[in-house]
């Protein structure tokens, strides 16, 4: 029997040693090369793509704009602040200049005290007033009501009752003087007696006239003209016509005051 060589003996762990590197390089994931980088240098921020204008309002818009803010102050009266801001916003968007929607916005973030101050008179309500009338005459600006409900903690505006005590900011206006009587003229001297007239012969009595059925009547007729029609003129008419039967009417106060304040930005926005 013959015995293996050492030449052929020594190719047995060589070989054991070539594929164990084979292994180990098939095993081995060679680098990946990277791409150029697209991103900016660090610390630079990426340019912005400039943004296009914004187109103005048109006539229209303009006009949906004032109706909104119309309805936000009508919504502000009956207290309900959150429908309001909403519909403001909206208004903003469509309109950023709409002069009523931007007095109202800033009323409902104003801190009232600081916005009017801690100085006031108190005030007795009389059956003529609202506070859009109260805000007119003692802060120059009837669109203010809001602020003055919120200095006196009003959450509804629009329930103002006669003779409710309440506060209005700054200093008290001294009184009106008292009227100038005008001086009595002489009396005439006494003309003679005249005959007796023959008595009149009795009248027929009117028929008594049902108020309410008028000023539901011109309600109806001012609702058309605002809402159908378009023409505030005569919805404005026909709301005065119910407040001289009815002068203590707040809600055709407030509709016809809301009514006047669309004519003049309208008005405004026409020139």
């Amino acid at each position: 029997m013959k015995t293996p060589s050492r030449r052929a003996g020594a190719w047995g762990p060589l070989c054991v040693v070539i594929a164990a590197s084979m292994m180990l390089g098939a095993c081995q994931t060679p680098p990946t090369s990277s791409s150029p980088s697209t991103t900016s240098p660090a610390g630079t921020p990426p340019e912005a793509e400039p943004s296009a204008p914004k187109e103005p309002p048109t006539r229209e818009s303009r006009a949906q704009a004032a109706k909104y803010a119309m309805d936000a102050m009508e919504l502000l009266q009956n207290g309900e602040e959150a429908a309001a801001k909403s519909l403001l916003e909206r208004t903003l968007q469509i309109d950023p200049s709409n002069e009523i929607a931007r007095k109202l916005m800033d009323q409902i973030k104003a801190d009232p005290q600081q916005e009017l101050g801690s100085v006031f008179f108190r005030y007795s309500v009389r059956p003529e007033d609202t506070l859009s009338k109260l805000a007119q005459r003692f802060l120059n600006d009837r669109y203010r009501f809001y602020i003055l409900a919120r200095y006196n903690d009003l959450r509804v505006p629009n329930k103002l009752e006669i003779g409710q005590v309440i506060k209005i900011p700054g200093k008290e206006p001294p009184p009106l003087p008292p009227a100038v009587q005008p001086t009595k003229a002489p009396e005439p001297p006494p003309r003679p007696a005249e005959p007796a007239p023959r008595p009149a012969e009795p009248q027929p009595k009117p028929k008594a006239v049902d108020k309410g059925l008028i000023i539901r009547r011109l309600s109806r007729e001012a609702e058309v003209c605002y809402q159908r029609d378009r023409d505030l003129d005569c919805a404005i008419e026909k709301w005065g016509q119910v407040l001289a039967i009815d002068p203590d009417n707040q809600l055709v106060k407030l509709k016809r005051e809301r009514a006047i304040a669309l004519r003049e930005q309208l008005h405004r926005d026409g020139k």
